[in-house]
């Protein structure tokens, strides 16, 4: 399944092919210049300048950009599904309490409220696959892919409920946060920048009427990735000085020796994370914001000392949403800044110096910050 969700659906969001028109072409939308079009439509309800706050708005755009990376065209071009999908991705989001972890046994309210959350999705999906079986009908979409690879109905119900979860409740304030170090930082603020705008510059066609969606859309995944390492580097960076909190793993197999401890059957283990992430040895001045740690020669630099960064896993446990995720920030990032002028403020709207303080009360989850930050935006 991890296997899967790297390889086959990913492949098909970046799937494109040309129509002939004559003596011209163009390119065929595919999934991701839908998706571009799905974040482009809510982008254009924002209007032409305001103020919003970046770890709500931001919820609605992660969601439906991973509506078209994990599911189907009958939810995604459905108000109503959508609707009700984000409703079941709540129920699902509120069960991930400490005591389904300690206490998986226990019928507790949020539990139950899960299992019939997951029931409603399972129902929903059950009923796409049944009429496209009966109608002979095939879409192009990732629900498609799961199908024609003869996953069954759980295993689809589990694919879908793991990409929004993984993207709607990390990735989303992940981005945030990118968003306020950019800010704080803005040597960093205009060198991403000057990447996005050198990225429209050499896939705008020569018509120059075309919007940024239509240009990232010609892009592709693969081009804007390629045109955006600073980019890249800076969100591995937010993630390092955010990720401080403490991974969890149970030892469900026979009891196991590891340098002379014996971990027994059951037993769980924590890890701190910022314990690496902050280690003076491996980071440099720590608490400072440095995106070059992540450039090739950084990564060079420490592969010598092993395992070193958490951001996105490790070893047996990377995260195989690893890519998606990085897409669908980056695709944001794009849209947004090279649609608007921004800039995040605080609660008395100047312009941010200093990173807020996080929550630190959320089980599985990336937390939003403890103070209040505004997004205020202006139409280029």
């Amino acid at each position: 399944m991890a296997h899967f969700i790297r390889s086959e659906v990913l492949e098909q969001c970046e799937s494109s092919a040309l129509v002939h028109h004559g003596s011209g072409s163009d390119y065929r939308l595919s999934v991701y210049p839908i998706m571009i079009g799905d974040v482009s439509q809510i982008i254009r309800t924002w209007g032409k300048e305001g103020v919003l706050d970046p770890f709500a708005n931001v919820y609605q755009v992660v969601f439906a950009l991973s509506m078209r990376l994990g599911t189907c065209n009958e939810f995604c071009d459905d108000p109503e599904k959508v609707e009700a999908l984000m409703r079941i991705f709540a129920d699902l989001e509120a069960g991930s309490k400490p005591t389904s972890v300690i206490l998986p046994w226990m019928p507790t309210p949020s539990r139950l409220r899960r299992t019939f959350a997951g029931a409603k999705l399972y129902r929903m999906i059950s009923v796409v696959v049944e009429k496209r079986k009966r109608e002979e009908r095939r879409e192009d979409d990732p629900l498609q892919v799961l199908i024609d690879k003869k996953f069954s109905l759980v295993e689809i119900t589990r694919f879908i409920a793991m990409t929004l979860f993984a993207a709607v409740t990390n990735t989303g304030n992940v981005f945030c946060w990118v968003l306020i170090y950019l800010e704080v930082h803005q040597k960093w603020k205009t060198a991403v920048q000057n990447e996005i705008a050198e990225l429209i510059r050499i896939n705008r066609s020569s018509r120059g009427s075309e919007d940024i969606g239509e240009v990232l859309a010609r892009a592709g995944m693969t081009g804007l990735d390629e045109a955006t390492p600073i980019l890249g580097q800076c969100i591995d960076e937010v993630l390092r000085m955010i990720f401080s909190g403490t991974f969890m793993r149970r030892n469900i197999g026979p009891d196991l020796t590891v340098d002379g401890t014996c971990i027994s059957q059951g037993t769980f283990l924590m890890f701190p994370t910022g314990d690496l992430h902050f280690d003076e040895t491996l980071f440099p001045d720590p608490y400072m914001f440095d995106p070059t740690r992540f450039s090739a020669d950084g990564i060079e630099a420490r592969k010598e000392k092993g395992i070193n960064f958490l951001g996105w896993g490790a070893a047996r446990h990377v995260c195989v949403g690893k890519r998606a995720a990085m897409m669908m920030m980056k695709t944001i990032v794009a849209l947004m800044m090279g649609t608007f002028e921004i800039e995040v403020v605080g609660e008395n709207g100047v312009r941010l110096e200093a990173a807020p303080r996080m929550r630190q009360d959320m089980l599985f989850k990336v937390c939003p910050s403890a103070e209040k930050v505004r997004l205020k935006y202006q139409l280029i």
